[in-house]
């Protein structure tokens, strides 16, 4: 009997990893994902950090506030990254791209949607609609953004995807950062990577 385990994320920031190892075995391969980028298996990236200052009184409202649902919706729903990611999304949209947005906040994704006034996918979506809504994606130039909640981390398959951008996310996770920037690292023949 044989078990063999693949991933491209390969971290996990409790530690757990090691559970692996018992499970499956040791790690027997490792690629550096610089030598796949240059032999032209994964796409050349770039990532740009945009720092939207709170506005003075959502960071008020930040201050004072103690529970950490609500100081949450106000970093992600602060209104100038609200400009910046309306921005971001039709300056994308007007190069031709096709652009991801994640959102960890189900209220925040529902919001980022209503205000960019694009479709969302969260996993409160029936499975259905999520279908209709990916080959929409993936087949249309109609739908060239998609709002995403963690459901978009994992296990979808966008190659088209050129562009993310991250309104939020959990607390830094090293592998939810490199799973949301798996969508994009399929080399594109026509876009020149």
């Amino acid at each position: 009997q044989c078990k063999l385990g693949l991933t491209a994320t390969l971290v996990r920031e409790d530690e757990l990893i090691n559970d692996l190892n018992f499970l499956i075995g040791p790690k027997l391969y490792e690629a550096n994902w610089l030598d796949l980028t240059e032999a032209g298996y994964l796409a050349n990236v770039s990532c740009t950090e945009v720092r939207c200052p709170m506005s003075a009184e959502f960071f008020a409202e930040y201050l004072h506030e103690s529970g950490p649902h609500v100081k949450q919706l106000l970093y992600t729903m602060n209104p100038n990254k609200c400009v910046a990611a309306d921005y971001l999304v039709r300056q994308h949209e007007a190069r031709g791209d096709k652009v991801l947005v994640f959102c960890d906040n189900i209220m925040a994704v529902k919001f980022f949607a209503n205000l960019l006034n694009r479709p969302y996918i969260s996993g409160e979506t029936p499975y259905k609609d999520r279908m209709v809504k990916y080959n929409q994606f993936r087949k249309s130039s109609v739908v060239s953004t998609l709002i995403l909640s963690k459901v978009g981390d994992v296990a979808i398959d966008l190659p088209e995807a050129t562009v993310i951008i991250q309104v939020s996310s959990h607390f830094g996770s090293r592998r939810q950062e490199a799973q949301r920037l798996g969508r994009i690292l399929r080399p594109k023949a026509d876009r020149g990577n």
